[in-house]
């Protein structure tokens, strides 16, 4: 895909959706940000600095990504959203599920916190997968979060609990959202 005169300027704080038919390029303009490749003409800038002046753990240091199918390893629960920031108290990780919408569910596994859930998180539902890839990016707390087609292919409630929380996150004015190709 090909992406011409394509200007975005998102604030500290606002909530932009890419929407469009599959193949037109939002992904692509995800991984132009994460810095996956350059643009081949004109340029991409965060907090007024050029992508190119920055090294690429400094770009990602500034964004939060959560992909459409989140990956989960196969470890505690605790561990997966601890991802986010290595350095996360317990008491962090677990303000951060309970932001995402995650707490009720993961107190409901046979060892809360500490389950193991098995490779790409098997023993978990999509929805829960989700919230927890979510989790990981609030414990993150980078000034750009970046949700890649992250409601699709959920059930209404988990997508539910996901909208709501976006909307919540849209008023905190502490992150700006950039919702690719999202259901919403």
């Amino acid at each position: 895909m090909i992406i011409n005169d394509f200007n975005l300027k998102i604030k500290r704080g606002e909530t932009v959706a890419l929407i469009g038919e599959s193949g037109s390029g939002k992904s692509s303009i995800a991984k132009l940000l994460l810095g996956f490749y350059p643009p081949q003409k004109g340029s991409i800038a965060v907090n007024k600095k050029s992508v190119g002046q920055m090294t690429l753990r400094e770009l990602r240091e500034l964004i939060a990504y959560v992909p459409q199918n989140a990956y989960i390893f196969n470890e505690s629960i605790m561990e997966n959203i601890r991802y986010g920031r290595i350095d996360a108290t317990d008491d962090e990780v677990i303000e951060a599920a309970k932001a995402a919408n995650a707490h009720a569910f993961i107190l409901e596994q046979s060892q809360g916190y500490d389950t193991i859930v098995g490779e790409k998180g098997i023993r978990l539902s999509g929805g829960q997968c989700q919230r927890i890839s979510i989790a990981r990016a609030i414990i993150k707390n980078s000034p750009i979060l970046l949700l890649d087609e992250a409601t699709s292919a959920l059930d209404s409630e988990s997508e539910r609990l996901i909208r709501e929380l976006l909307n919540v996150m849209a008023r905190t004015e502490q992150q700006s959202l950039l919702l690719i190709a999202c259901q919403l």
